[in-house]
């Protein structure tokens, strides 16, 4: 936690808009920075079958967990050291900027999932484009570039 802090407090003053999005630009980059995330679909769980309280973020998931930037898995897992893909991540980055998830249809290949309030948004926002084509790619894992870009 003190970590986190310590590099919003470090975006202060720069580009970002407010501390909220300050924070969501920290926490979107560290998850792909770390792969140590991949999270979405909606669970009821309080905390997550394969985070033990001796694993090395277990504050920092339970941190998002609780803020709602996080939900997890179906099966009730966070799978920790799995790949982040680019629909997964602008949910985490929309989430934690308190940003609406709202529209449908704005790709070709993001017509109504899980995901297309989100992307949607953020591109209504004017924080992604897009590739070529008219396409999100909301399945591909997301790079560095990708993430600094959003």
């Amino acid at each position: 936690m003190k970590y986190l802090i310590y590099s919003v407090g470090l975006l202060r003053g720069m580009w970002c808009f407010s501390r909220r999005m300050a924070l969501a630009v920290v926490v979107a980059s560290v998850l792909v920075l770390s792969s140590s995330v991949a999270v979405l679909a909606e669970t009821s769980l309080k905390s997550f079958t394969d985070v033990s309280a001796e694993h090395k973020n277990y504050s920092a998931v339970e941190y998002l967990k609780n803020e709602g930037i996080v939900n997890g898995y179906a099966d009730g897992t966070y799978k920790a050291g799995a790949k982040i893909n680019r629909a997964e991540f602008l949910k985490i980055v929309m989430e934690a900027a308190g940003k609406k998830a709202e529209g449908q249809d704005c790709f070709k290949d993001v017509k109504d999932g899980w995901y297309a309030g989100y992307v949607c948004a953020a591109f209504k926002l004017k924080l992604l484009q897009g590739y070529k084509g008219g396409y999100f790619k909301p399945e591909q894992d997301i790079n560095f570039a990708e993430a600094a870009k959003i």
